[in-house]
């Protein structure tokens, strides 16, 4: 029996953006939402293509469809990656990770009579839907209408790695006097990337290893190439061997003992500049300053951005609770008339929408846990004011230069000693007294109300961070 292999990439629009060449541009204007995958089919010569053409047509609605693909674009890559993971993995899935895609299908037909549909997700090869269709007469009908209900639940598969997040297959070579090494601080580092702090580890010898971890924000391989690369600070450093949506090889040698450059803390003693020393979970401590994110401060435009500093405000279960040192940009709350309401003001969407992009990069915001409202930034309640600064003069803010270009309120008779000549106000998501109204801090530390729509108040954005 002859077998021939056709392959069907579908692939992701802008959201996983790690795509290929020649995209289908036909079907709906959200078809950029959809997931990848790639359809790999095992058949005979008689094997009929209207029944073939009918599930394409219909996959179409779950997924991006690309049809340019060729065996000879994806063969190189195969024994590349069989040697990596092993010659128990299937070649589907082998193709469907060199490919990029998310999703793989392995179509099976036999002597045109019975043909089998089983789609997986690639990085964890799970089964997500099966269907399976018999008899020549009914062949078409059958596999479409069984591919319909188990396809549709792929929904739901969707909408719950939007909460686990994606999961992404990571091949590490180095040598064999690096490889323990380059594995500690990868290992590492993707823990603090993953959504659940856990990494599925497996050694292929000594020097070679994979991990699966599924992580929020950051959308391709390519991306979380760059997180790793970013912070590897051992001699030998890394390269990037292969990307390709969710899978990603890498090359790494290992040299020191840190590994990954971590937060940065800055404590200040008495007569002295600041000074930056290693800041892990076991050395921080409430009350210490870090270093983390980059926004707009010194209002100079011609120079970078400068790094936020953070003041810890409490550690727990290997998390910080943090705010910013200065009052970052002056903002209403929200417009007149508007109600006083944090959940649904301007300032939370300016927080949650705009300022979380400017402020951090991929990286960052994956070490960021989302609050109660699956925020990864808010601003503190009047009750966390009282709590983590008993006495008042410690609540006093200065807003940066930018926030004052922008009208920040900025006096020099605050009743606290030490304020100096630029203490301000700040905003938090407590309600005021009436529907106008929100409660701030104002530049002797007291907790009071004021209209929503006054533009001269800081934000302090604040956040836990995974440490």
């Amino acid at each position: 029996m002859k077998i021939r292999l056709y392959v069907l990439l579908f692939t992701l629009c802008a959201l996983f953006a790690a795509g290929c060449a020649h995209a289908d541009q036909s079907g709906d204007q959200n078809r950029e939402n959809l997931p990848t995958i790639s359809v790999i089919v095992n058949g005979t010569d008689n094997f009929s293509q209207g029944s073939m053409d009918l599930l394409k047509n219909y996959l179409r609605h779950y997924f991006r469809v690309y049809d340019s693909v060729r065996d000879a674009h994806a063969d190189p890559f195969i024994s590349r990656i069989i040697s990596l993971e092993g010659d128990a993995v299937d070649n589907a899935r082998n193709l469907a990770l060199t490919l990029g895609t998310e999703y793989y299908a392995s179509v099976n037909v036999v002597s045109g009579t019975e043909v089998t549909l089983t789609i997986f997700e690639t990085a964890t090869s799970e089964i997500v839907a099966a269907a399976t269709g018999k008899g020549r007469e009914d062949l078409k009908q059958q596999i479409i209408q069984n591919a319909i209900n188990e396809i549709k639940n792929l929904q739901s598969r969707l909408d719950e790695r939007k909460e686990t997040g994606k999961p992404y297959k990571v091949v590490l070579l180095s040598s064999e006097e690096d490889g323990g090494g380059a594995d500690r601080a990868i290992s590492s580092e993707l823990r603090i990337l993953s959504s659940d702090q856990k990494v599925q580890r497996n050694a292929i010898g000594n020097s070679t290893y994979s991990y699966l971890v599924f992580v929020k924000r950051i959308p391709t391989a390519y991306d979380l190439f760059q997180a790793l690369a970013n912070d590897y600070d051992r001699a030998g450093g890394m390269e990037k061997v292969l990307d390709s949506g969710s899978f990603l090889v890498i090359k790494a040698a290992s040299s020191g003992e840190t590994g990954f450059s971590m937060l940065q803390s800055t404590e200040s003693e008495a007569g002295e500049s600041p000074k930056s020393n290693l800041c892990g979970a076991e050395g921080c401590k409430a009350g210490d300053i870090i270093r983390f994110g980059r926004y707009e401060q010194d209002n100079d435009g011609t120079n970078d951005v400068e790094p936020i500093e953070w003041q810890i405000l409490e550690i727990k279960g290997g998390k910080a609770l943090v705010m910013s040192v200065k009052g970052l940009e002056a903002r209403r709350f929200n417009p007149e008339n508007s109600g006083n309401s944090y959940s649904i003001s301007e300032i939370r969407k300016w927080l949650t929408e705009t300022f979380v992009d400017a402020a951090f990069t991929s990286r960052e915001k994956g070490r960021i846990e989302p609050d109660q409202n699956r925020d990864l930034v808010t601003l503190l309640t009047s009750e966390e004011v009282e709590r983590y600064f008993p006495e008042k003069c410690g609540r006093v803010v200065h807003p940066t230069a930018y926030a004052r270009g922008k009208g920040a309120y900025a006096v020099g008779n605050s009743t606290c000693s030490g304020a100096g000549t630029d203490a301000g106000w700040w905003w938090l998501s407590s309600k005021g007294s009436g529907n106008e109204f929100a409660l701030i801090v104002n530049f002797n530390g007291d907790i009071g109300n004021s209209d929503v729509y006054n533009p001269g108040y800081t934000v302090r954005p604040a956040l836990w961070i995974r440490m």
